[in-house]
């Protein structure tokens, strides 16, 4: 099964990161009063917003025989068994500039790989887990540790 980047939420992003560089021109032409370092300021912000947008807009993720693959265009960023992954996802609602940020750490052998699916949006991460085997009604497994242990 393929997971594509939500051209909305990419959009979105771009819009929002975009309009954040333009306040910030705004801060540096207002205490520098120079019309070179505002100019400068634009167009790192328009560059860091298009190359962002870009790497957003390529983010592919693929379940195939127990292998989950993530892609930024056609170039593999990721490749993971699930068969020896340990998998825990954290979804936040709210507090950051897209709406909710989604992430899913991968453990194999002690190495704890993160990724961010923030890309897919809400809807296709939530598919994205129940495809993997995520229950939301079920009770997860959680290992306590107390201090001095």
């Amino acid at each position: 099964m393929e997971f594509k980047s939500s051209k909305f939420i990419v959009l979105k992003s771009f819009v929002l990161v975009t309009l954040g560089f333009c306040f910030l021109s705004l801060l540096v032409y207002a205490f520098s009063k120079n019309d070179m370092y505002t100019l400068i300021a634009v167009i790192a912000g328009l560059i860091i917003s298009v190359l962002m947008s870009i790497s957003e807009w390529k983010f592919v993720a693929k379940i195939e025989n127990n292998i989950l693959y993530i892609y930024s265009g056609k170039k593999l960023k990721h490749e993971f068994d699930l068969e020896h992954a340990s998998l825990y996802s954290k979804r936040v609602s709210g507090g950051n500039n897209i709406g909710t940020s989604c992430t899913l750490e991968v453990t194999i052998d002690d190495q704890t790989t993160t990724v961010d699916f923030t890309p897919l949006g809400d809807n296709r991460y939530k598919k994205l887990l129940d495809e993997l085997g995520f229950d939301e009604n079920k009770a997860q497994v959680v290992e306590t540790i107390t201090k001095g242990e």
